[in-house]
């Protein structure tokens, strides 16, 4: 029995103490306007942070240089989701990344100066209720079309996404010998004329470019054809 109480003892203080963690980290700002920056993928993000004392009050994307599209969703919806769970601990956008995380840092600059304890401020537990259900357009918290996602846990609001096989690379091209020499259809050589990475079709690396993760391929074929073409060019 004593042990029993004991246990029970524990999780209750730990319960106090997570409790005032979170109070602690959304409860002691100097109230006022602030402004901080992060950086983001192509720069540095500035953000402007209201705050009264005693929660995170607003937050506004002043000036950012990362790509007009992909950077407008987590320039969005990170500020509003900061303010509603009044936490750092927001989640990032998938493919935008860089510019989730140096909107957070940003935000996380400006609070700095209000005397909040950041390091609690981003351990404050965010939980997305983001159950699709069939009559519901999108899912809001995370930008996904509701045709596109499955649920598949109605405790605790998770779901599933479908994932449709696709290329990011490309196809075809011109035919090219080792040499990367654009071939003609009768597969002899076309004089002064190569093609490299996305355009070419060679027998070295094939039909298939993939893009970004060929890089390599794109340098290694590049160097080839410049080095055959000065040789050419001096014989």
């Amino acid at each position: 029995m004593k042990k029993v109480l004991a246990i029970l003892t524990m999780i209750c203080l730990l319960g106090v103490q997570t409790f005032s963690t979170v109070a602690e980290a959304s409860g002691s700002y100097q109230a006022g306007t602030y402004t901080g920056t992060g950086e983001g993928r192509f720069g540095t993000i500035t953000v402007k942070v209201t705050v009264s004392d005693s929660a995170i009050e607003a937050v506004e994307v002043m000036e950012h240089h990362d790509s007009a599209g992909v950077s407008d969703l987590p320039i969005s919806r990170i500020p509003a989701d900061i303010v509603k769970y009044q936490s750092l601990g927001v989640d990032t956008v998938s493919g935008a990344t860089l510019t989730s995380y140096g909107t957070i840092n940003a935000t996380a600059d400006a609070l700095t100066q209000t005397g909040a304890d950041v390091t609690a401020l981003r351990k404050v537990e965010v939980n997305y209720d983001a159950m699709p259900t069939e009559d519901m357009e999108n899912d809001e918290a995370f930008g996904k079309s509701a045709e596109h996602l499955v649920a598949y846990d109605n405790q605790d609001g998770l779901y599933a996404v479908y994932l449709f096989p696709t290329s990011l690379g490309t196809v075809g091209g011109a035919l090219t010998d080792e040499a990367f020499h654009v071939l003609d259809t009768e597969d002899q050589v076309i004089e002064n004329l190569f093609a490299v990475g996305e355009v070419a079709t060679s027998t070295l690396f094939g039909d298939y470019y993939v893009g970004s993760f060929s890089l390599g391929l794109y340098t290694a074929a590049g160097m080839t054809a410049a080095r055959t073409a000065v040789f050419e060019l001096i014989k």
